[in-house]
């Protein structure tokens, strides 16, 4: 297949680098709320792959910033 089959032309690249404030903070929210058992997503979803969707970026990145934070992407949600 060719290099960027399957990609959507018109997001923008996944994010990269240096975490902003905003985004960390995001990040503990929706890991507090995940956690919790309070979002609209399914039973099973991991962690990791959920908060690599919602930051658009990729999942090795969550799990950097995951085990900075003495945490694990391997958590998976329950209601």
């Amino acid at each position: 297949g060719s290099k960027g089959a399957g990609k959507k032309k018109d997001q923008p690249p996944l994010r990269r680098g240096k975490w902003t404030a905003e985004e960390e903070a995001y990040m503990k929210r929706l890991i507090l709320e995940f956690k919790k058992g309070f979002l609209d997503i399914a039973n099973g979803t991991n962690l990791q792959s959920y908060l690599s969707k919602q930051l658009h970026c990729q999942k090795m990145r969550i799990s950097r910033k995951l085990s900075l934070m003495s945490m694990t992407g391997k958590t998976v949600f329950h209601r």
